[in-house]
């Protein structure tokens, strides 16, 4: 059975004025979630449903232990999660247009210069309809301090360096963190959707990622201390795992292999009168195979709260 199924199947979980965070990793497995980003894997860890005093927290967090993606590439994944149908159907609905439709204010932001490659397509043969942001925070990443048009994606500097990546004097984690808190503060009586994208994972050393784990630690921690999670889903998610083998060619291969398919899939739900009634469905379904069709489904059923469908 579906995770959506076993989300919506027995109660409606959560009502129509729910938020949805996402935080979007690319190229992070699980396994390397947890070395990359201790402080952050530490704080969702004390949500565990396996945690003590179960009844008194505010969040719930569940960690779906074999999120199985479909390949190493990016679209491969991202077009079911976003879309709903496979990079080769050639179909589907951006679920913005649903959150939108349903009156969720919407805001996006990815560090890096462009469209992210399942937004536009240049093909005319494909029929997915796209839909735009209500905002969207990319335009400063196109400043020629980061980014080059002649030479996009140098290992030095850009979205894909094996450095430290920064404008000004700050990370670019800053720009993007601080925009998010301006987007959560400004339709604080809204119902929202907003999506912080990274590239991090995308480079050889594996150990880019780690700049992200103080930084968005204290982005989570100060959200839960000031209350903005209440009635807010958290979706922590990649698209695959590791795409470079780099050191994994002196260790092994397989493990290797092994972490390239087993992505990030975390899901953060804010306690409420039906927690304990779904709770033993969730906890079940960390050890079942889910892919990136559950994300999409799981992500549309929350918005509307019962067994909708957008077919």
């Amino acid at each position: 059975m579906k995770l959506l199924q076993l989300l919506i199947l027995k109660i409606i979980l959560l009502s129509m004025d729910v938020n949805i965070f996402m935080l979007y990793i690319d190229a992070t497995s699980r396994a390397h979630f947890q070395r990359a980003l201790p402080k952050l894997a530490n704080f969702i860890k004390n949500f565990m449903v396996y945690e003590p005093d179960f009844s008194k927290k505010k969040l719930d967090a569940y960690q779906f232990m074999k999120y199985h993606s479909f390949s190493s590439r990016t679209p491969d994944n991202i077009l079911p999660m976003f879309y709903g149908n496979s990079k080769n159907s050639n179909k589907g609905t951006n679920h913005i247009r649903y959150f939108k439709q349903n009156g969720f204010i919407t805001g996006h932001e990815v560090d890096m210069c462009n469209k992210e490659q399942y937004d536009i397509f240049i093909d005319p043969n494909d029929k997915r309809e796209y839909e735009e942001w209500d905002h969207e925070n990319i335009a400063y990443l196109c400043d020629g301090n980061y980014f080059e048009i002649d030479t996009p994606y140098p290992s030095d500097r850009g979205a894909f360096s094996i450095k430290e990546r920064c404008l000004y004097g700050h990370q670019v984690s800053y720009y993007m963190i601080n925009y998010a808190k301006q987007f959560w503060e400004k339709y604080a009586n809204n119902k929202k959707y907003f999506r912080m994208a990274f590239n991090y994972g995308h480079e050889k050393t594996g150990a880019v990622i780690s700049y992200l784990d103080e930084p968005l630690y204290d982005f989570f921690f100060e959200f839960y201390e000031k209350g903005y999670f209440n009635n807010t889903a958290i979706i922590i998610v990649s698209d695959h795992g590791n795409q470079n083998n780099g050191i994994y060619n002196y260790i092994s291969r397989s493990q290797f292999e092994l972490e390239q398919k087993m992505g990030t899939f975390i899901l953060l739900l804010s306690r409420n009168k039906y927690s304990d009634i779904y709770k033993d469905n969730l906890t079940n379904n960390q050890q079942i195979l889910v892919t990136p069709y559950d994300v999409h489904d799981t992500m549309i059923h929350i918005m509307y709260g019962n067994n909708n469908t957008t077919n």
